[in-house]
């Protein structure tokens, strides 16, 4: 949908943010598949396509240029946002176990 299309493409300039690209990535990785499915899915999708792994992988360093890339191929352009006024961290997850 329409809709789908935009939300991806926010996504996807969030996640190009050099700056903040991962942190970007984990929290929309947080999504409630039971409250918001749709966007969890699509959060999904997108993150299987950036980061080997997917929600659960690890990204690095060229995780802001694959997103650039992909909204390049999905969109036909690319308009990266600047987040202004992110948390500087996540509280980490009771799931976390640890490197």
């Amino acid at each position: 949908t329409h809709v789908e299309a935009l939300e991806t493409s926010a996504y996807l300039a969030a996640f190009a943010d050099p700056d903040h690209a991962a942190l970007a990535l984990f929290q929309a990785c947080n999504l409630d598949p039971l409250t918001v499915p749709e966007r969890a899915a699509t959060v999904g999708w997108l993150a299987e396509r950036l980061v080997e792994g997917g929600c659960d992988g690890v990204p690095d360093p060229g995780l802001a240029a694959r997103a650039a890339d992909l909204e390049r191929q999905i969109h036909l352009r690319s308009e990266p946002v600047r987040i202004l006024d992110f948390p500087k961290g996540l509280p980490v997850s009771s799931q976390y176990t640890g490197p």
